[in-house]
Parts: structure tokens; C-alpha cells; sequence
């Protein structure tokens, strides 16, 4: 084997694994959902609010599924579902 196909192996090695372990976490969702829906402008109240009550309400209607390298968030409420995909634990993004 070539070097430059080693270090282009260990790198994709090293990507896979980085990955692997900051696949997000149900609870990872969950923040950055509460986050989002309060928004940066909020007041103290609001973002109170949001923790107590919005927290656990997504936290019923979620379910994870787990590909061990990223994770597929789904969110129903009134019927619909929000599909959110995550990766490196902090990087959620919509998908449907």
C-alpha cells in the first residue's frame, strides 16, 4: 500500500470514529430543540417556560433511531412528522 493510501485510510478511520462517538444522544436533541424554539431574544420567563413545559412534551413525541455514526430524530405532533438528522452531537439538521 501506498503512504498517501494509508494516511488517506487512517483518515477516514479517524472520521468514522470521531462520529461514532459523538453520535447525539436523545437528550442532545432535546436541547438543541428547547434552544431553538426559545431563540436568542427570549426573556428569562420564556426560556423558563420552555425548559418546563415544552422539554417534556418533546420529549414524549421524539423517538431516536441510532445508525451508531449519526442518529434520525422523529418528532410527530398533530399527526405530522418532523424528521431531524444529528451528528457530532450538537449538529441537528431538518430533513422533513
Amino acid at each position: 500500500m501506498k503512504k498517501s493510501s494509508v494516511k488517506v485510510l487512517l483518515v477516514i478511520v479517524l472520521l468514522l470514529l470521531v462520529l461514532f462517538v459523538s453520535n447525539p444522544e436523545k437528550n442532545n436533541f432535546l436541547d438543541w430543540a428547547v434552544r431553538k424554539a426559545t431563540g436568542p431574544d427570549s426573556t428569562e420567563l420564556e426560556e423558563f417556560f420552555g425548559g418546563v413545559v415544552a422539554r417534556p412534551l418533546l420529549n414524549v413525541a421524539t423517538t431516536r433511531e441510532n445508525y451508531y455514526l449519526f442518529s434520525i430524530f422523529r418528532v410527530t405532533s398533530g399527526g405530522e412528522d418532523s424528521l431531524y438528522i444529528g451528528f457530532l452531537r450538537y449538529i441537528f439538521i431538518q430533513i422533513r
